[in-house]
């Protein structure tokens, strides 16, 4: 009986010890449970955190959201990828956008953004919501463009890429008139090297004229369109530093009342001398493209001068008309000028009137730029081929043809 009883208090006391086991072995197997969905969610949090900051490097190469939500869609992997190709595609002057077209799919969004279905385009802004489901099927990689990034540039891009660069230094600069003056200032060195840059350009686009290269190329303009607002913005800030203005970026700043007239011919000097150095580098279908919107804006500014320095002039009573009010130069007796009348003024200017000045002429508003307006469907018999030039710009609010412009000329 007592070996009996020993033998029982041993197998209850294995029993005991084993269930003990079997509890330590549960226990480890939760901590190991545990540590490992620690280490995940630990793994999962580093995840979420370098797709952010790839997702912000991806937006700071101007990948639009649509786009963006796409690459990220397919790994961290191709997202490194396409940063290298959104650098060599700015580095060739081209939008990082265009390196991902849109699938046949987008077919299904057309008819939501107002674009019919048998029509290829988007409308100007369309992009692809980032939160739509499937957004993988939306896009793909645009081989035509991606075949192009890394190929050797040619002579004629190696030569627009370093004139760009000098560009944007012209134009990030903080000049003075001291240094537009002065032959040589680093601003006049700097225009000058740019000027060898065009002029090398276009002697191989005389070169180039009638061929095409393997690739297709056959791109002989001296601009591009983004040189020539460049271009333009360049002629903006020579013109308004020489004048006393502000010139941020290629555009005036800060205009005092008073000085809208004047700054806006201002502009318009610079539209001009743009023009004609387009001519004398031997035309340019980009930059004549630029420089005519930029004219045709310029024009409509100076008309709304006009108008808005009579209505001041007439106005006085109300606040913040006195500045602009003081362009209005009235006639002694406040008739209007005739065109005849002006003959007897050297230039067709009255001795009070000075550049930006506002005179009533021939009953209509007209703002003083001593440029030759040429106004071609002006009923002038005795003047040849009928074509009246004046060195006015005139509101023409009731849009008469006899006073639209038809050229302008220094």
């Amino acid at each position: 009986m007592a070996a009996l009883g020993g033998a029982g208090r041993a197998m209850s006391e294995s029993i005991e010890e084993g269930r003990l086991q079997m509890d330590k072995i549960e226990l480890m197997d939760a901590e190991a449970a545990t540590r490992e969905r620690l280490a995940k969610a630990e793994e999962d949090r580093q995840t979420r955190k370098e797709n952010k900051k790839l997702a912000e490097r991806l937006k700071g190469m101007n990948y639009d959201d649509g786009r963006i939500a796409f690459i990220m869609a397919q790994g961290s992997g191709f997202a490194e990828s396409m940063l290298e190709h959104a650098a060599q595609a700015y580095a060739n002057g081209k939008d990082p956008n265009t390196i991902l077209k849109h699938t046949d799919s987008i077919d299904e969004f057309k008819t939501v953004s107002g674009v019919k279905p048998n029509e290829s385009s988007l409308p100007e802004g369309f992009a692809i919501d980032p939160d739509i489901p499937n957004i993988s099927k939306y896009f793909d990689m645009d081989t035509s463009v991606t075949s192009t990034l890394y190929a050797e540039p040619t002579e004629k891009q190696t030569l627009e890429e370093m004139r760009r660069d000098i560009q944007i230094k012209l134009i990030e600069g903080n000049w003075t008139a001291e240094d537009i003056a002065d032959p040589s200032s680093e601003w006049s060195q700097l225009t000058k090297k740019s000027l060898s840059y065009t002029k090398s350009i276009k002697d191989l686009a005389e070169a180039k004229k009638g061929e095409v290269d393997d690739d297709g190329d056959k791109d002989t303009d001296i601009y591009s369109r983004s040189d020539a607002r460049n271009e333009l913005k360049l002629f903006v800030q020579q013109v308004a530093i020489s004048q006393g203005f502000e010139s941020i970026e290629g555009a005036i700043q800060n205009i005092e009342a008073g000085t809208q007239g004047k700054a806006g011919v201002a502009r318009l000097s610079a539209n001009i001398s743009f023009k004609e150095a387009i001519k004398e580098s031997g035309g340019s279908v980009n930059g004549t493209s630029i420089q005519t919107a930029d004219y045709n804006d310029t024009i409509v500014q100076l008309k709304n001068t006009a108008i808005g320095t009579a209505y001041a002039a007439q106005n006085l009573s109300e606040e913040g008309n006195e500045g602009l009010a003081t362009r209005y130069k009235k006639k002694s007796n406040n008739e209007t000028y005739t065109i005849n009348e002006l003959k007897q003024y050297g230039g067709g200017r009255p001795p009070n009137v000075t550049i930006g000045d506002v005179i009533l002429l021939e009953g209509k508003i007209a703002i003083y730029t001593g440029f030759k307006h040429e106004y071609g469907g002006y009923p002038m018999p005795e003047v040849a081929e009928g074509k009246m030039i004046l060195p006015y710009v005139f509101a023409n609010v009731d849009n008469d043809p006899a006073f639209n412009i038809t050229k302008t000329e220094r």
